[in-house]
């Protein structure tokens, strides 16, 4: 089947396969050699709140005295396995930042392939490539890539949560469903605003009572789906300090209102972040030509 045309096959053909290994390739070449950017400095802000707030559960018990307790745990869980694991006790926290990075950037990679997946799913096995192709080379997403931050992995779990709950709804796959739900919750343990995308990881599915005769199964599903999800919520709520996350330094996120960007700042960050970055790229004024 052309690559122009949609494909109804539940995964891609071994060529899409090769493009999007070359592709893959080229993400990694552009971001591994940057891990060690600035170090033994930390240039990223947050990187070391996150590294000491490691090191302080792993010596107290919690990072109350941060004020880092209610933060969403994922990244401070990276940094701690990381300081359990290869730490020396007579150095500082920071001198494993590297690994952390290296982690960061993998699933920064492994980012590329999944829009590439979600791509192909939603419209042409070519729009995939496509759209990896300019995740892979984008310059914001490769400097924020190598940091040892919370960005990469909600990023990453956020489109699996997508990728799963669409694909589950196109093949009909319950399974598939829940592990949307998962991969959503997934994102939100590492950073609460991705807790738009549970909803919509949820919902997704519930396109197949309009074409499928066996709607019992569907809503026994989404019921199921969304009992783990309650359950979550309620971890998050009531037994994890989710509502105290206001304490950590520098917190930018509302925490008393959900709120929307108004359009004056929708439209400045995406020329910031997406028109002026593609408009520096020789790749894109080379392609023009």
């Amino acid at each position: 089947m052309a690559w122009t045309s949609r494909s109804q096959m539940v995964w891609p053909s071994h060529a899409w396969w090769y493009a999007m290994l070359a592709i893959v390739l080229l993400a990694a070449g552009l971001r591994y050699p940057g891990y060690d950017f600035s170090l033994p400095y930390i240039d990223h802000v947050d990187e070391p709140a996150y590294n000491l707030a490691a090191r302080m559960v792993i010596d107290f018990g919690s990072a109350k005295p941060l004020g880092m307790h209610g933060y969403p745990p994922g990244i401070i869980t990276v940094h701690l396995l990381l300081e359990r694991a290869f730490q020396n006790p007579d150095q500082p926290p920071s001198t494993i930042l590297w690994l952390a990075r290296l982690l960061s950037i993998t699933i920064s990679v492994m980012t590329v392939l999944l829009i590439g997946l979600l791509g192909y799913r939603v419209a042409t096995p070519l729009a995939g490539l496509v759209a990896a192709w300019l995740w892979a080379v984008s310059p914001r997403v490769v400097e924020h890539s190598r940091f040892a931050t919370a960005d990469p992995y909600v990023t990453f779990f956020a489109v699996l949560a997508l990728f799963w709950a669409i694909s589950g709804t196109l093949h009909d796959r319950d399974r598939w469903t829940s592990w949307g739900v998962f991969a959503s919750m997934m994102a939100v343990v590492f950073k609460y605003q991705a807790i738009v995308i549970a909803p919509i990881a949820l919902l997704i599915p519930l396109w197949r009572l309009r074409f499928l005769p066996d709607r019992r199964r569907v809503l026994v599903n989404f019921g199921y789906n969304l009992l783990v999800l309650a359950l979550f919520g309620f971890w998050l709520v009531a037994i994890y300090p989710a509502t105290e996350a206001h304490e950590s330094p520098d917190w930018s996120a509302a925490s008393n209102k959900l709120s929307m960007p108004s359009v004056e700042i929708l439209l400045r960050n995406l020329t910031q972040s997406v028109l002026h970055p593609v408009n520096r790229n020789l790749i894109w004024q080379v392609g023009a030509l």
